[in-house]
């Protein structure tokens, strides 16, 4: 084998190649069926290829697959979108990934407010743009950031104002630079310690209101999740700008930037600015009969379901830990919950890291996770879905709570 794929980080994770997926199971190439509890990073919350998004999308194939031009489908999805996500935010700008989405969001911002500088914050992760990749979030398993050598102009460090999640002196600095800043961008629900700062965003969203800061709330792995509408919608957030993509695609690749009236009119409604939103592969018709459907399944699912089921996993497991003294937790939200490698309490991406054990250990154990038949991600975030049976949800903590798995580590 001569070619050489570096679509994930080359000795970095415990190998495992998929062949097949259907529903909540995948087979790797050896024939071996796993229980998933990733389903694409999140986005198929209806499981590999589901029956009803399948068929809309076999529909479209004889009907054409890219217009490269305004379609019929894509309107059909909007006007859907309209009934879900909160109303002021029905400007829409589609694209073909979340990080399109993020980036877009992004030069949205700047081109509004006529600022360069942005703010995000350490451990974020906000897709492969550039402006916020100055801190990978951890995603090259090197835990020495700083040191990291991205490919990055070393000059966009100037436009970039880093600071720490969920940390009060930190939005102290952000007020002390509110002045030259555009936005800030969010997770609302970070990935990599996936808990509710609600009061924490509560403040945010008031000092970036008060000094015109525009907030972006980045809902790829939240939004149609929490709930339809997202974080935005289940907790009354007030965003300027919101970004969605995941679960709306079906399994198909789509971005979409949400935007309220002001930054909509003081971009594409001006007239003496130039706001881009094109891209071969924006809108198509494929992905928008796919996104319809997901939505029509959505409105007809039942949260609370999924919701008690991820209440559940983090319950028994850490039930499991601490009966075991086994320094490891669960944290998380809803149907979205994470494996951390310590018991102790952790604010945010850098105190986790400092506080887990080491990635030798971490790999070990979700190599046994695998040998029990549980697709487990080597990011350690896991996504229990509405393909998810309760007997799934028995098995997997069964599974995960067996104590061989864990063996030598106290």
């Amino acid at each position: 084998m001569s070619y050489r794929i570096f679509n994930y980080p080359q000795g970095k994770t415990n190998a495992l190649i998929i062949k097949s997926a259907k529903d909540k199971y995948m087979w790797d190439i050896h024939g071996k069926k796993y229980l998933d509890f990733y389903l694409g990073a999140g986005s198929q919350i209806y499981g590999h290829s589901n029956e009803p998004i399948v068929e809309a999308i076999e529909k479209q194939l004889s009907e054409g697959l890219l217009f490269a031009g305004e379609n019929d489908q894509i309107h059909k999805l909007g006007s859907q979108l309209e009934n879900i996500l909160p109303d002021f935010l029905q400007n829409y700008v589609f694209c073909s990934t979340g990080t399109e989405a993020t980036a877009r969001a992004l030069r949205y911002a700047r081109l509004s407010t006529g600022k360069d500088r942005i703010a995000c914050f350490k451990g974020g992760w906000h897709g492969m743009n550039e402006w916020t990749l100055l801190d990978d979030g951890g995603r090259g398993f090197n835990f020495s950031r700083s040191e990291n050598t991205l490919g990055i102009p070393s000059s966009l460090s100037n436009s970039i104002l880093q600071l720490e999640f969920n940390c009060d002196l930190d939005l102290q600095y952000l007020e002390e630079n509110a002045d030259s800043l555009a936005a800030v961008i969010v997770e609302p629900v970070p990935g990599s310690c996936p808990v509710i700062r609600l009061d924490y965003l509560k403040r945010l969203e008031s000092i970036c209101k008060k000094y015109e800061v525009l907030i972006i709330y980045d809902e790829i792995i939240t939004g149609f999740r929490l709930a339809a509408g997202g974080m935005t919608e289940l907790y009354g957030l007030k965003p300027d700008l919101v970004t969605y993509g995941k679960i709306l695609g079906g399994g198909l690749p789509i971005g979409l930037v949400a935007m309220n009236d002001k930054v909509a009119e003081s971009t594409f409604g001006c007239n003496t600015k130039s706001a881009l939103a094109g891209g071969t592969f924006s809108a198509n018709p494929l992905v928008a009969v796919a996104a319809c459907k997901v939505l029509e399944l959505l409105l007809d699912s039942d949260y609370s379901r999924i919701n008690a089921q991820g209440d559940l996993i983090r319950s028994a497991l850490n039930t499991f830990f601490s009966s075991t003294k086994l320094p490891l937790s669960m944290i998380g939200v809803g149907s979205i919950s994470r494996l951390l490698y310590t018991n102790k309490a952790v604010k945010n991406r850098g105190e986790r890291d400092a506080a887990e054990f080491e990635v030798g250990i971490q790999r070990k154990i979700i190599s046994n996770f695998y040998n029990r038949g549980i697709y487990w991600p080597p990011s350690g975030i896991i996504f229990n879905s509405f393909c998810h049976e309760d007997l799934d949800i028995t098995l997997f903590i069964e599974s995960i709570s067996n104590p061989a798995n864990y063996e030598g580590i106290s």
